[in-house]
């Protein structure tokens, strides 16, 4: 055989790719259950082309494991940004809860603080018209009582060198 060059597998290089081709071929699509001749009686471009697929579902599956590990981070942080917003809401809806009560007691206390004021102002307004009512009669018998005073004076003679 002139000009033709065959490559004989060695056995170690042969397990390697016997595992490489079962993975391979694992991870293809069947090709519609057409069996392949057994390597011997394969030639040197097809065994290429096998061992390019193969390498290439390596590649795959070694994609594939990576997609896969960064999904589970994935989902772990989704899972950990989901508990974040059950917290973050619990919180608001505790403050919202608290500025409530605190709009209540505010209310409460103002219309507590209103009721004390009117009560301050009815209070302060009888004691005005107590007041008017003393001063009136106490000018009404106070000028009696000082022109009966000033009577009483005018009697008294004063005297000289006192």
């Amino acid at each position: 055989m002139a000009g033709r060059i065959e490559f004989a597998a060695s056995p170690l290089h042969r397990d390697a790719t016997d595992k490489s081709m079962r993975v391979a071929q694992a991870t293809t699509i069947d090709k519609g259950g057409l069996e392949q001749p057994p390597d011997e009686l394969r030639g040197p471009e097809a065994l290429f082309r096998d061992l390019t697929l193969a390498r290439r579902d390596i590649e795959l599956l070694q994609h594939f494991e990576q997609e896969h590990d960064r999904a589970e981070q994935l989902e772990q942080a989704l899972a950990a940004a989901r508990r974040d917003v059950e917290t973050q809401t619990a919180l608001a809806a505790k403050a919202g809860n608290e500025v409530t009560e605190l709009k209540q007691a505010a209310t409460g206390g103002t219309m507590e603080l209103q009721k004390s004021l009117q009560q301050e102002r009815d209070r302060t307004g009888q004691l005005e018209q107590a007041l008017a009512k003393i001063s009136a009669a106490s000018s009404r018998t106070a000028l009696p009582a000082a022109a009966s005073a000033h009577r009483v004076l005018e009697k008294v003679p004063i005297r000289a060198g006192t």
